[in-house]
């Protein structure tokens, strides 16, 4: 095709496109603007399809986004979850091996103690009663030792069960016991929550942190905390405590009571 047909191929395409534009700008004059309406209303539909369309995708993406981020830190706080849990059951296995270890160091002697769990301390007043998961099964007899870390007797087994027993605290409100102070026989008397009293001459020198032992057992019922006077009494107030808390204590080690 030669260049003369070429251009008179184009001057026809753009002939029938200038009579198509003129007779829709025609048409919308005397159609009063119809025409015009129409093409706008159908542009802005395609656009707000496309808009549309575009508006679905990005929602879509966020709310996939969201999902994930939302599934990684469940995953995550799973994880912590477990790895707290680890820790404390660690933590307790630790605690638990700790006081096994001090009440064995007991039994290095020819005298062998029996180690039980304490399993309840609430069965009358907070501070005055255990009970042990040993009982006539495992050897446990009434008036036995029960004692503590570091050698400290903290009461007597009161009731025997078939596997379980009761031990009463030297320490319980008005329990009586007799103690030896610096060669002294005196009588203790339990006031609560791990303490006691004894009341002495005054010519008796003590001071604190002094051990007590009980009469009998070989091992100490505490140890001398404050001591009160006047200079018009003929006796000193001597305040006796074990030094551990006996309500957190695990385990207790029985010894048979030889008197």
């Amino acid at each position: 095709m030669n260049s003369f047909q070429q251009n008179k191929k184009s001057k026809k395409t753009l002939f029938f496109l200038t009579v198509i534009i003129l007779l829709i700008a025609t048409g919308d004059i005397f159609s009063g603007g119809l025409i015009r309406v129409s093409l706008r209303d159908s542009v802005s539909l395609v656009n707000g399809g496309v808009y549309n369309m575009v508006s679905a995708v990005s929602s879509a993406k966020i709310f996939s986004s969201k999902q994930a981020l939302a599934k990684e830190n469940a995953k995550l706080t799973d994880e912590l979850r477990r790895f707290s849990s680890y820790r404390i059951q660690n933590e307790i296995l630790k605690a638990e091996n700790e006081a096994l270890r001090s009440l064995v160091n007991l039994q290095e002697g020819n005298v062998v103690g029996k180690t039980a769990r304490v399993v309840s301390s609430l069965k009358s007043s907070p501070f005055s009663t255990l009970i042990i998961d040993a009982g006539e099964r495992d050897g446990i007899s009434e008036n036995d030792y029960a004692v503590m870390e570091g050698g400290v007797v903290v009461g007597f087994v009161a009731e025997v069960g078939e596997y379980s027993s009761l031990i009463n605290l030297l320490t319980a409100p008005a329990q009586k016991s007799e103690v030896l102070i610096n060669g002294e026989l005196v009588e203790m008397t339990g006031r609560g929550g791990g303490n006691a009293l004894v009341q002495l001459p005054r010519e008796i020198i003590v001071s604190e942190n002094d051990l007590v032992l009980l009469r009998g057992s070989g091992f100490s019922a505490g140890v001398i905390g404050n001591i009160k006077s006047t200079p018009a009494s003929a006796s000193q107030d001597v305040y006796i405590s074990v030094p551990f808390n006996i309500q957190a204590q695990e385990f207790v080690t029985v010894f048979e009571n030889l008197l």
